[in-house]
């Protein structure tokens, strides 16, 4: 408790350096300064310098680039060469919203390697300025802003990255400060609940549980709480989640999650689908709280989440036992559904695995955290600011491995890749999807996903095959393979020789070869 008191006192002083309008600038800015500077300490280049390197991030942006050159006319992204149930979609498993809205931004100001940094430089101090300027905090409030903003390291590691992480926070900061005006204020509420559902119309199709936020909204929105309230909120949200889930299963390409396996576990045994899901919330707990499961900002991630979730838990406990003082819930309530719901979907139904769950948990911890500013409660802020400070070190030493590639990239390679394949590929936007698609083989330390993809026709769609054995009772579709002619699945044997395949081309990627099942002309 000193120590609070110690900081605050401290910033007290610090927040008189400067007025309010001078506090709000640094605050606005510091997080986009800080992530232009990195790469120019780490590298001596500048960020504009980025290329897309990790599997993901190239995925993404091969699905912007081909949406921007070919709008849904160019060839399918998938896993195991499996679309999505809405044969329109030609979109892999992360589905069609980002790609959509990145490529409908590329569309007007054109697209290129580092078009995404562009893109999240401008964000998150626009989103930064609308928030100020919704909930017009003060200089202190402002300068706890930006040492939370500053030391938030997902930020500064996902500016500079082709992913989705930057639009997911920078709409945190927007719905901070919208929930914040919407528990505060009771005129108003209406159009203030508007602008909170055209933000989360947004989000749902990127992050269906987003739509965990709808609860508190429906929840809060009468003067009055009955129990009708409360079943309306509960119903509403549930039909808003279900729905979203829906959305990933039509429009998504099926990916291997755990979720996939269980649904196909529930449809033959019921029952046995139950016990798997029990011993995949005790490996997934068991996994999140492991100290030696991830990198230390992983792990600091996670046990944020943990501790937020606990703090908000018992602080809406005791607003509930002092119910007769009318000590009102809707903040803590609010905290604990907003936390609560990503953590037991990434429990329940994900994977804690890599940064898989780490991704889930950034967006709606900076939410609670600003939150926490703006409602001054800065004991909260504090906490997850010093924290954010005693894992300074690993960010230092893991940003230059995380970043290396994308900075480190060998333009020869790329002039190399866009001459061995190229000149192989006939792109038809009159043809079928997979006949403007490379299947690729991932097995190993055999990983084509990488930089050297942006240097490949834009209208050709990537399929990843990850399991062989698959292709034992159904057809290779893509009219072009991409892999190692060395590579021998245990349990399905050769591809090239399984398919017949015909060379055309040796590439630093493994060999380009041409599918003489696929049908096209």
């Amino acid at each position: 408790m000193k120590l609070f008191i110690l900081v605050g006192d401290l910033l007290n002083s610090l927040a008189k350096k400067f007025d309010q309008r001078t506090w709000l600038v640094i605050a606005v800015l510091l997080p986009s300064v800080i992530a232009f500077l990195l790469p120019l300490g780490f590298f001596g280049k500048t960020i504009f310098a980025f290329v897309p390197n990790s599997s993901d991030e190239v995925i993404y942006w091969r699905e912007i680039n081909t949406f921007v050159d070919y709008g849904f006319g160019g060839g399918q992204y998938s896993t195991d060469e499996l679309r999505a149930r809405f044969a329109g979609s030609p979109f892999g498993s992360h589905g069609p919203a980002f790609a959509v809205l990145y490529g409908s931004l590329g569309k007007l100001f054109g697209w290129g390697e580092n078009s995404a940094i562009f893109i999240h430089l401008l964000l998150v101090p626009i989103a930064l300025f609308l928030a100020a300027k919704i909930v017009n905090p003060n200089s202190k409030q402002l300068l706890v802003l930006a040492l939370l903003l500053a030391t938030w390291w997902p930020l500064q590691l996902y500016i500079p990255s082709n992913m989705q992480e930057v639009l997911h926070m920078s709409m945190a900061i927007l719905l901070a400060a919208l929930f914040y005006k919407f528990l505060t204020e009771k005129k108003n509420k209406l159009r203030i609940a508007v602008f909170i559902v055209a933000l989360l119309s947004l989000t749902l199709p990127l992050r269906f549980i987003w739509g965990a936020l709808l609860f508190p909204l429906i929840l809060f929105f009468p003067e009055k709480k009955t129990w009708k309230t409360w079943a309306l909120a509960i119903f509403l949200t549930g039909l808003i989640l279900l729905a979203g889930a829906l959305f990933v299963r039509v429009f998504y390409s099926p990916y291997p999650w755990f979720s996939a396996e269980l649904l196909e576990t529930l449809r033959r045994n019921f029952a046995e689908g139950l016990r798997v899901l029990f011993a995949h919330f005790v490996d997934s707990l068991v996994s999140l709280v492991s100290l030696k499961n991830g990198l230390p900002l992983v792990v600091l991630v996670r046990y944020q989440m943990i501790g937020l979730v606990i703090a908000v838990g018992i602080w809406l406990l005791n607003t509930r036992r002092e119910r007769r003082r009318h000590t009102e819930i809707s903040e803590p309530l609010f905290h604990f559904v907003n936390l609560a719901a990503p953590l037991a979907f990434v429990l329940l139904f994900y994977d804690v695995l890599d940064t898989r769950d780490y991704r889930m948990f950034i967006a709606p911890s900076l939410l609670s955290s600003l939150l926490f500013v703006f409602f001054n409660r800065m004991k909260y802020a504090y906490s997850m600011i010093i924290l954010n400070f005693l894992f300074l070190i690993p960010l230092l030493s893991y940003y230059p491995q995380f970043r290396f590639q994308n900075f480190n990239y060998n333009t020869d390679l790329l002039r190399e890749v866009d001459e061995s394949i190229n000149p192989y590929l006939q792109f038809d936007p009159a043809a079928e999807r997979w006949c403007n698609t490379i299947s690729m083989g991932k097995y190993g330390a055999f990983n084509p996903i990488s930089y050297p993809l942006t240097a490949i026709h834009s209208g050709f769609g990537i399929s990843t095959i990850l399991d062989w054995k698959g292709f034992s009772e159904r057809p290779l579709q893509a009219k072009y393979v991409l892999l190692d002619p060395a590579y021998v699945d245990p349990k399905f044997g050769s591809p090239v020789n399984r398919f017949d395949l015909v060379e055309l081309n040796t590439t630093p990627l493994g060999s380009l070869y041409l599918n003489p099942l696929a049908d096209c002309d």
